[in-house]
């Protein structure tokens, strides 16, 4: 199951200048959490949703669940990582999170993705439509195949590369710089593809790049 609870803590603080997202959430107003619904109803609070996700995976151990944007919790890796010892069915992705993840220290998060090889996907928050692609949030613009390799690019660097002071993918979220992690071969290997033939049962014939010829266990089988 891919399952998304909350979204950016800066989602849930007011949309002012000083909001580290204000321009997206500028141009994507419905995207705030701050404050009440349209129905006048108060919005959870950023800790209350992600304790009802905890909730929810503790309950169902023999569901498998992928915790879609960096377990949605980008800004607090500590916590996804207790979440990932504690619950062995607990999987989480990448995607549309290196600006957040990104800009913890590189040494602190290699180490992350070095004891979770086996749980984490690369993801791209990418969608398609009669416009053209968007590419993480979007930036108000049908984004084409050379705004494609500018956004692949940047995350691959994020993973492979040591490079200090990266910019960001998607910088709309947040135009920070991000710190290269340098991953290990076999991690990134594990990342970009093996993790998911694994935990969704593609054979690893029909998925890798390198022509393996065998098929891939499933997780806890």
């Amino acid at each position: 199951m891919l399952i998304h609870s909350g979204d950016p803590r800066a989602f849930f603080e007011p949309v002012t200048p000083d909001n580290e997202r204000y321009a997206e959430l500028s141009l994507h107003p419905g995207w705030s959490f701050h404050g009440v619904t349209p129905q006048g109803e108060s919005w959870p609070s950023w800790d209350a949703l992600l304790e009802q996700h905890e909730r929810r995976v503790a309950r169902h151990p023999q569901t498998r669940f992928l915790g879609a944007h960096f377990g949605n919790c980008a800004e607090d890796p500590d916590r996804v990582a207790a979440m990932l010892r504690r619950y062995p069915n607990y999987f989480i992705d990448t995607a549309a999170r290196v600006p957040e993840f990104g800009r913890h220290p590189a040494a602190r998060m290699r180490a992350f993705f070095v004891e979770f090889a086996d749980r984490v996907l690369f993801g791209s928050d990418l969608s398609a439509g009669p416009t053209g692609m968007t590419l993480g949030s979007g930036d108000g613009r049908p984004h084409g195949p050379g705004d494609a390799r500018v956004f692949y690019d940047a995350q691959f660097r994020y993973f492979e590369s040591n490079d200090p002071e990266l910019p960001s993918p998607t910088p709309i979220q947040g135009n920070w710089r991000v710190h290269g992690v340098g991953l290990p071969r076999p991690v990134l290997e594990k990342l970009y593809w093996r993790n998911a033939a694994r935990l969704f049962s593609v054979p690893f014939a029909d998925f890798s790049p390198y022509g393996a010829s065998v098929s891939a266990p499933v997780p806890g089988k």
